[in-house]
């Protein structure tokens, strides 16, 4: 696997600036932009490219990646309380755990698309968009 193929790679549409924005999370951040999708995302691999070079060049030891990253499928998360109340009587109602519950409605609004190793959030603020990242 190359190098580059370990970083997490965004794009995503950005209503403030009416174009795709691409970015590399945790590292380079947002860094390239332009009205079409694919030749962002082009772009993007470019430069993500590049910086590995220049680390290499400069024997700087590359980030740590998320693509490479073993999860535990736990965290912890604070919610408000009324917020937590209702869920678990939301949960309670169809007869699931907290847990089965709020993993399926997780489930629901982001779909993992393994033939492009990708996960697309649905609609993930609410503004009728989504959101492809890709491993």
């Amino acid at each position: 696997m190359n190098k580059k193929d370990h970083y997490l790679k965004i794009v995503e549409w950005s209503d403030e600036d009416q174009c795709y924005v691409g970015s590399i999370p945790g590292w380079i951040g947002q860094c390239c932009h332009g009205e079409n999708e694919e030749g962002v995302y082009h772009e993007l691999c470019q430069i993500l490219e590049e910086w590995v070079e220049i680390y290499e060049e400069d024997n700087i030891p590359l980030p740590s990646s998320i693509a490479t990253k073993k999860f535990s499928g736990k965290f912890q998360l604070r919610i408000d309380s009324d917020l937590h109340k209702a869920l678990t009587i939301r949960a309670m109602q169809v007869n699931e755990s907290l847990n089965s519950f709020w993993d399926k409605w997780g489930q629901s609004k982001i779909k993992y698309q393994a033939f492009a190793n990708s996960w697309t959030m649905i609609d993930p603020h609410g503004m009728g968009s989504s959101l492809l990242l890709t491993l």
